[in-house]
């Protein structure tokens, strides 16, 4: 993992956020600019740090661009380099998810994790393929030190949670939290079998390790006010669930967002 940009130190007040993001050259292209567009209308003082995989040169000229674009927005950037094929080689992928995607969505908090220690940077990190419809800031902080999207009722344990839309704070309950979940992820990546969805494990498993204490008084589950898989106009994070980001609402969100061209 290389930092090209490590965010400055920052608090943990609800203005000192930093969502954290992590896509590969065909993510970035197709998703950050409504992405970033979205954090710029809904976010104030948005802070934005973008861990890229296999980067191109073409992808540091689109965040140059990006960060041309939103004066407002603080960037900051970090990348690796992997090969899905080295993991090909000890397993096989299932046809639910690419060893690539598994890759990602899990090692993804591994970068996060490194960026909060260097930091002490509140994180919430997300998917590239969302777009923010309000300010995170009144949801998160305060007294909450971490929080997730559990599903309880999944039978497959990494149906659970879902790793789309993690907080954690700066703080020890926080850190311990994302740092249990890295600890499973570093577990599996080096074991060398395939486990979909791993990611989402990894969070079930560290929500579990909390003590009651904490869950209570530090954890706050996520509804779908918070996070709408169905593009709800009164939702704080839209996530396009499946094919709804191939679909004209989507898309035509998504647009209204790449069509600014300032920050106000």
């Amino acid at each position: 993992m290389e930092i090209d940009r490590l965010p400055p130190a920052t608090g943990i007040a609800r203005d000192d956020i930093i969502v954290f993001t992590a896509a590969d050259s065909e993510y970035l292209g197709r998703f950050l600019l409504p992405f970033a567009g979205s954090m710029v209308v809904h976010i104030p003082g948005p802070r934005l740090h973008i861990h890229l995989y296999n980067p191109q040169n073409g992808d540091f000229n689109l965040i140059k661009s990006i960060q041309e674009k939103y004066s407002s927005l603080q960037l900051t950037l970090s990348h690796e380099y992997f090969a899905s094929r080295d993991f090909e080689r000890r397993a096989r992928a299932s046809s639910k998810q690419t060893w690539k995607s598994l890759y990602i969505c899990s090692s993804r908090f591994l970068a996060a994790r490194t960026i909060q220690r260097l930091s002490g940077a509140t994180l919430l990190i997300t998917d590239i393929d969302i777009l923010f419809n309000g300010n995170i800031k009144d949801r998160f902080g305060g007294g909450i030190e971490c929080a997730l999207l559990l599903r309880p009722n999944e039978k497959n344990l990494c149906k659970r949670t879902l790793g789309g839309v993690v907080f954690a704070s700066a703080n020890p309950v926080g850190q311990q939290f994302l740092a249990t979940a890295c600890d499973y992820i570093e577990r599996f990546l080096r074991a060398g079998f395939y486990w979909f969805a791993f990611d989402q494990f990894a969070l079930y498993r560290a929500v579990r390790a909390m003590s009651e204490d904490e869950r209570r008084n530090s954890f706050s589950a996520l509804t779908s006010r918070d996070v709408s898989f169905e593009l709800a106009k009164d939702g704080l994070i839209l996530f396009p669930k499946g094919k709804l980001k191939d679909e004209e609402a989507f898309a035509n969100l998504a647009r209204t967002y790449e069509g600014r061209d300032k920050d106000s």
